[in-house]
């Protein structure tokens, strides 16, 4: 087994578990001030600010999930979690793009996927890496995807999030719309499977656990198979 990185290591010195537990409790808590004072703190440590926040509160967000399904929390409560990490993520956003263009991507949840939080992160990795991104959201439906496609100059990619299996045949139509435009795709989640197997059966030419750049390390393999 390969070493981790040392920027690897750092994050995770940076972001303990002891440190993302905290931060499940006051996503869970509803308490959007202390939620941002500790994603500062975190982000003062010069790491990627998509990998710092992913650490931080991507494992709450996915134990609320797991509490909600086994009728743990409510559905309330969940939705609280999300607009608390939300809320995190629209004060800390960077204001200056980057000055490297990359190309245009297209990151999309599809139809029946109702949270944003992981797409979010993933469109500002893209960011950062110098992307220009069009995120359009949860719930998309493909001819929203399509349309997307068609109007948006020198689209390279489709970034598909789909973190629950059940969300599976809206993602296959989203792929083929891609695909057929000549688009690379990346399938991003939990949802499709256990090393990605789901994406790669549907069409996907890339797949990443987790968002931020572990999705832009897969955009450029997805866009060269795709050329």
């Amino acid at each position: 087994m390969s070493e981790p990185s040392s920027s690897r290591r750092r994050l995770r010195a940076v972001v303990t578990p002891e440190s993302a537990r905290h931060a499940r409790e006051l996503a869970l808590g509803g308490n959007f001030d202390q939620a941002l004072a500790l994603a500062r703190e975190k982000l003062q440590h010069d790491l990627p600010m998509a990998e710092v926040l992913t650490a931080l509160f991507l494992p709450g967000l996915r134990e609320a999930r797991d509490l909600w399904h086994v009728n743990c929390i409510t559905a309330a409560d969940q939705e609280a979690a999300t607009r608390v990490c939300d809320f995190v993520l629209d004060q800390v956003w960077p204001t200056s793009p980057p000055m490297a263009h990359r190309g245009s991507v297209i990151v999309a949840a599809p139809e029946g996927e109702r949270h944003t939080f992981a797409a979010r992160l993933t469109s500002l990795g893209l960011s950062v890496e110098g992307w220009s991104v069009l995120d359009l959201g949860a719930d998309v439906q493909v001819a929203d995807v399509e349309a997307a496609l068609a109007a948006a100059a020198d689209v390279k990619g489709l970034i598909v999030h789909g973190p629950a299996t059940a969300c599976l045949p809206a993602a296959l139509a989203m792929i083929d719309a891609a695909t057929r435009q000549g688009a690379g795709v990346v399938a991003a989640g939990s949802g499709f499977g256990e090393m990605g197997r789901y994406g790669w059966m549907l069409g996907a030419a890339g797949w990443a656990m987790q968002p931020g750049a572990a999705v832009a390390s897969q955009l450029p393999v997805a866009v060269s198979l795709s050329a």
